[in-house]
C-alpha cells in the first residue's frame, strides 16, 4: 500500500474541501493586503508627494521672484507707478525704489499661494519647513520696508544722503544685489535645504515610475 492510498483512508473529501477553503482564504488575505497597500498609497501618499512637488516648485519660483525684483538693471515708468501707489507728485528717484514694491505687488497671487503651501506643510510635514518658509517671507517684508522706507526718505533727495546715509545704504543692500550678496547666500541656503528634505519624497516616486 502506498502513502497516498494510507492517506487518502484517513483524509476525507470534506477534508480536502475544507484545505482547499483554508488555502483560498489565506489567498484572499495576502490580496486584500496588497490591495489595502495600493490604496493606501493613492488616497494617502500620492497627494502628499504631490504636494512635496508643489512646494518645491513654489519655493523656486519666489526666490526666482526675489532675485528678479533685486536685480540692478531695470528701466521704470514713472506715469504707471505715480498712478499705481496714486501720488502724483512722486520724483524719478522715488518712483525707482517703488517699483520693487510694485512688482512684488504684482506677484500677489504667487505670494499668497506660497502662504497656503506653508499651512499645507506644516499639517502634512510638520515642522520641517517652517523655518525656510519663514526666512523667505522676512526676505519679501524686508524688501516692501527698504522700497517703501527709501521712498520716503528720497522726498527731498539732499536732505536724505544728509541725514540718513546709513539706513539708505542698508535698505539699498536690501533692495539691489551686490557681489557676496548676503541675501542671494541666504535663498541658496534655503533651497539646498528644503530640496534636501522634500526630494527623497516626491523623488521615489520618480524611480518607481522609471
Amino acid at each position: 500500500m502506498c502513502l497516498f492510498d494510507l492517506i487518502c483512508d484517513f483524509v476525507t473529501i470534506d477534508d480536502f474541501i475544507k484545505a482547499a477553503e483554508i488555502c483560498l482564504a489565506i489567498w484572499g488575505c495576502l490580496i486584500a493586503k496588497e490591495g489595502l497597500s495600493t490604496w493606501k498609497n493613492q488616497v494617502i501618499e500620492t497627494p502628499k508627494i504631490e504636494l512635496a512637488r508643489e512646494i518645491m516648485e513654489s519655493f523656486y519660483n519666489v526666490t526666482d521672484l526675489i532675485k528678479d525684483v533685486r536685480r540692478n538693471m531695470r528701466s521704470i515708468d514713472i506715469d504707471k507707478l505715480q498712478e499705481y501707489f496714486s501720488k502724483t507728485k512722486l520724483n524719478e528717484i522715488q518712483c525707482r525704489f517703488l517699483e520693487h514694491l510694485y512688482e512684488i505687488n504684482q506677484s500677489s497671487e504667487l505670494l499668497i499661494n506660497f502662504q497656503k503651501l506653508k499651512n499645507k506643510a506644516k499639517v502634512n510635514f510638520e515642522d520641517n519647513l517652517d523655518d525656510d518658509f519663514v526666512k523667505i517671507i522676512r526676505i519679501i517684508n524686508e524688501i516692501k520696508e527698504a522700497s517703501s522706507e527709501l521712498c520716503h526718505y528720497y522726498r527731498d533727495e539732499k536732505e536724505a544722503e544728509k541725514l540718513y546715509h546709513t539706513e539708505i545704504e542698508n535698505y539699498k543692500k536690501t533692495l539691489y544685489q551686490r557681489d557676496n550678496d548676503k541675501i542671494n547666500n541666504t535663498l541658496k541656503l534655503i533651497i539646498e535645504d528644503v530640496e534636501k528634505k522634500l526630494k527623497p519624497i516626491y523623488g521615489c516616486r520618480l524611480i518607481k515610475k522609471e
